[in-house]
């Protein structure tokens, strides 16, 4: 087993190097044959009105109402969302874009199930507006004809002073440049928009050139709207909005030898995003969920529990995230059933520029891949998060403290960092089975101490996101003050890769995500009954006061690849294959050493860009002689809102 270990080890730095090498440089580019595709659609009013609809319902969170990339869910993809508006972005021909809704990349879904050819379509006729929302409609080619109403020219007189009153001139230059030095009385507003709509349905119907696409009047402002302290309603219901977005799944797990028993449980992940002002947002996840089982039906990374109260994709108690939670248990079946309401994470994020976000409050950890990028349902291509994660984790997935993050552009290249200090972890240092582990648990932190951590991850490839590699780190004093374990330090380390490409010899997409890391606390002595150590060493044991030691060091690591055939015309192009090895080694004189390596294929079938069905078969096996092996047959069912 120890070869086994050292060689899938070995995977995870070899495919640094062979992703590495594979990919290449090249922007996202649409594969040969794309770019002569043609639109059917015609630009009409109601193909982009029918875009607008399905832009908003399904694009808005990570594209931004106009379509900058700026979207409340924006910061947590890397790399973040497209710029509709931009030139390099409009400079596409339709077909590409077509192709890239319909495929999608990284953390875009591809739409082709949840959206028809026609709907994708009407989508790029909207996306082509974004980009001249701002720009008048030269009176050449529109023909706009303006109704003058009395309010018009009773303000007439009122706009000349305006524009002659030096205090207010900076204040009235864009209205009164937009309305070519004309205010229209807010009156008149109503009766404006149906004229503008009237020329844009003209123009639409008019459209002499397939390129020309009908584009929005200037803004037509009130007289009210020369007060510097005005907000427009509309304005003020931007200010307002709230959006929620999050997963919903159901899980069944089965003894994978027996087949004997299974347990169920039922998950609902909410996500409530707010955005008060246009650099500041705040957002709250919550975990509910109910399950029952037997040891048989067990998710999480090794546990010999029932199925719990999470799903085994959710973030545990342990993790920093306030929780209440029921149980019951059954003697005779050694049955499980429980329920949850969580807290796992809400913080408040101001967004300074392109380079620097700040966050502060309870947010996901940026250790590693799992926290941020595995842990909803809906993003892991396994019903179970990998060993040591989710609801046995040995890794921080949550920190309660500031943090800041962004990008910086090297050349043509890119590095993303975060940097945070939080409380960070604690030591376990009770008469328990648990002595000597750290708990993510910390809300009140058990020293004066902080905890300083980050991640810092590269691009290498340039204009090309479709590879990265991170390395992170935290150092914290895990202690509690005034025992004798105060000055007790833990230090946490690891290195991470994702490779996401779409291979035209595969005809598909091949997906990989890697990570290795270490925990290692200060080898110190803890309670125990020298009954449970005959095995320690004899330097290591205290029979004077009952107290043991041990090299307090557990090592992880995964390896999971997919492959999905996007480039097929039958149904297989929406299922994906995925295999997943992952290994945990816990100390080996620790009373809650649980090591062992697990072997997972599953196959995903996508209802939708967000909604899937999952099937995988587990097999475990522990290298603790205490534990069998442990073999499990895994269903998911999730939803993504």
């Amino acid at each position: 087993m120890k070869e086994v270990n050292k060689f899938f080890s070995g995977i995870v730095w070899l495919l640094f190097g062979v992703c590495f090498a594979s990919a290449q440089g090249q922007p996202w580019v649409a594969p040969q044959g794309w770019s002569a595709k043609k639109n059917p659609i015609p630009s009409s009013n109601a193909s982009i009105k029918a875009g607008k609809n399905t832009y908003r319902t399904l694009c808005i969170a990570c594209h931004g109402e106009t379509g900058k990339g700026n979207g409340s869910l924006s910061l947590n993809f890397n790399p973040h969302p497209a710029d509709h508006t931009s030139k390099k972005f409009q400079q596409q021909k339709d077909g590409e874009i077509f192709y890239k809704i319909t495929t999608g990349r990284n953390a875009m879904p591809p739409f082709s199930i949840a959206l028809s050819e026609n709907e994708r379509w009407n989508v790029i006729n909207y996306i082509r507006t974004l980009a001249v929302l701002d720009k008048p409609i030269p009176s050449k080619k529109t023909n706009v004809v303006v109704a003058v109403t009395p309010s018009v020219t009773s303000t007439s007189t009122q706009q000349k002073n305006i524009s002659n009153d030096t205090s207010s001139a900076n204040k009235t230059k864009l209205a009164v440049k937009a309305l070519d030095t004309m205010v229209v009385h807010k009156d008149s507003i109503a009766a404006t928009k149906k004229i503008q709509q009237i020329n844009i349905d003209t123009l639409s119907k008019n459209t002499v050139a397939k390129d020309t696409f009908p584009v929005s009047l200037p803004v037509i402002a009130s007289s009210d709207s020369m007060n510097p302290n005005y907000q427009s309603e509309d304005s003020k219901e931007e200010r307002r909005k709230v959006l929620l977005t999050g997963s919903a799944n159901i899980d069944m797990n089965i003894d994978g030898k027996k087949f004997n028993s299974a347990g169920f449980a039922v998950g609902f992940l909410p996500l409530i995003v707010w955005q008060p002002s246009k650099n500041l947002l705040f957002e709250s996840h919550f975990h509910i969920s109910a399950g029952s089982g037997s040891p048989q039906s067990n998710t999480s990374s090794g546990s010999m529990g029932g199925m719990i109260m999470r799903t085994s994709n959710s973030p545990s108690p342990l993790h920093g995230g306030m929780s209440s939670t029921t149980t019951s248990t059954s003697s005779a079946s050694s049955a499980t059933t429980s329920a949850s309401i969580m807290l796992a994470y809400a913080d408040l994020v101001y967004f300074i520029n392109p380079y620097v976000t700040l966050t502060g409050g309870m947010f996901l950890s940026p250790f590693g891949l799992y926290p941020e990028r595995m842990h909803a349902p809906w993003m892991n291509r396994l019903p179970d998060a990998p060993a040591g994660m989710g609801s046995e984790q040995v890794l921080p997935e949550t920190e309660l403290g500031m943090q800041a993050r962004g990008g910086i552009p090297i050349w043509k290249i890119k590095a993303v960092y975060a940097l945070y200090f939080s409380n960070g972890p604690s030591l376990v240092d009770d008469t328990s089975k648990s002595a000597g582990k750290l708990s993510y648990d910390n809300l009140t932190d058990n020293n004066k101490n902080k905890a300083l951590g980050g991640r810092v991850g590269f691009l290498p490839i340039p204009n090309n996101s479709s590879l990265e590699i991170g390395f992170f780190a935290q150092r914290a004093r895990v202690g509690k003050d005034e025992t004798p374990h105060a000055g007790v330090q833990a230090m946490l380390y690891g290195a991470d890769i994702m490779y996401h490409q779409y291979f035209r010899f595969l005809k598909g997409v091949i997906d990989f995500k890697g990570q290795h890391c270490k925990v290692s606390a200060d080898k110190v002595y803890y309670k125990a009954n020298p009954m449970l150590i005959l095995n320690v060493p004899a330097e290591d044991v205290n029979l004077n006061d009952s107290t043991y030691r041990f090299n307090n060091v557990t090592e992880l690591y995964f390896v999971m690849i997919s492959y999905r055939p996007t480039a097929s015309e039958h149904f297989l192009k929406n299922t994906e294959y995925i295999f997943r090895y992952d290994y945990l080694k816990e100390p080996v004189f620790s009373r809650w050493n649980n090591s062992g390596s697990r072997f997972t294929m599953g196959i995903e079938y996508w209802l939708d860009s967000r909604s899937a069905f999952k099937l995988a078969y587990q097999v475990g096996v522990p290298e603790n002689i205490f534990f069998k092996n442990q073999n499990l047959l895994m269903f998911q069912w999730v939803i993504g809102f």
